[in-house]
């Protein structure tokens, strides 16, 4: 089956964090909690989960705060937000939907109600284009404008990635363990962009086998030089042991060299190419 989908929850209570992990967990869901704002943003950029339920009261900042930062950063503006909150006054729902909240749940809410609207608002945000449910990354809509953007700022360089002998690779383990390595590399990416500054980064699929990164032009090589290394140097996990020992996999009586990661680094307005990194072998 598919990575299981991230849900961050931000809930200074804690016998209600406790009941919504047990549940969410039991229906298939990482819960990845914070019990405030702060720690909410910080997780958010470290982990990038697929969806955020949003207290509206916490204990150093307004929910409605924490909304309005992750709206504003281009690497999390994607993510679906739905506030549970027991401020369910009119006002309170027409700020936090003025503020780009998917949802808003009343609390005491229904756990199944929840759930639903859970599933809802993520198939919502696939079928949109606007997150890759795979990686939890922004979708192919949101990071080709936002590239597209970024191409016109010549203090930007675009990051391409990609994952050469990639169909080898899914003829021989299938589609969801292709989608794992997928999955794996962005979660990488993210992590790695989790160290620089936020305001001025994003990564996001553009298509199935091809992540995009915008970046500081003035760190842009190294950091690609970083994925590249740090990935291929992992590559080997994704193989059975016979396969990685060779240092090939066998279709049709057909050698193909094990999977590698490759960036390409282009220089905001110029559209130069500034380099190529392949990592160690």
């Amino acid at each position: 089956m598919d990575s299981p989908r991230r849900i961050l929850l931000v809930e200074d209570e804690p016998d209600i964090a406790e009941m919504l992990r047990f549940f969410l967990e039991q229906n298939g869901y990482v819960l990845l909690h914070a019990e405030n704002g702060q720690e909410a943003l910080r997780l958010t950029h470290e982990k990038m989960p697929h969806l955020i339920l949003m207290d509206g009261i916490l204990p150093d900042m307004d929910g409605f705060e924490v909304c309005q930062h992750l709206r504003a950063m281009p690497a999390t503006a994607h993510i679906p937000i739905i506030f549970l909150t027991r401020r369910s006054g009119h006002d309170n729902v027409l700020a936090a939907l003025e503020l780009g909240a998917d949802d808003f749940i009343a609390k005491p809410f229904d756990p199944e109600e929840m759930l639903l609207r859970i599933q809802n608002t993520l198939r919502r945000a696939e079928k949109s284009a606007r997150i890759d449910l795979q990686t939890g990354l922004p979708g192919a809509q949101i990071a080709r404008d936002y590239v597209a953007q970024a191409r016109q700022d010549s203090s930007l360089a675009i990051i391409e990635i990609q994952i050469a002998h990639n169909v080898p690779y899914r003829q021989r383990y299938g589609k969801v363990a292709m989608n794992n390595v997928y999955g794996r590399l962005g979660q990488l990416v993210v992590s790695m962009l989790g160290q620089s500054d936020i305001a001025r980064t994003f990564a996001g699929y553009v298509s199935e086998n091809h992540l995009a990164v915008v970046y500081p032009v003035a760190g842009a090589e190294n950091f690609a030089r970083q994925v590249a290394v740090s990935f291929n140097k992992i590559i080997g996990k994704f193989y059975q042991d016979t396969d990685r020992e060779r240092g090939y996999v066998e279709i049709g009586g057909e050698r193909s060299p094990l999977m590698q990661v490759i960036c390409r680094v282009y220089l905001g307005r110029s559209g130069a190419a500034a380099g190529r990194s392949r990592g160690p072998r």
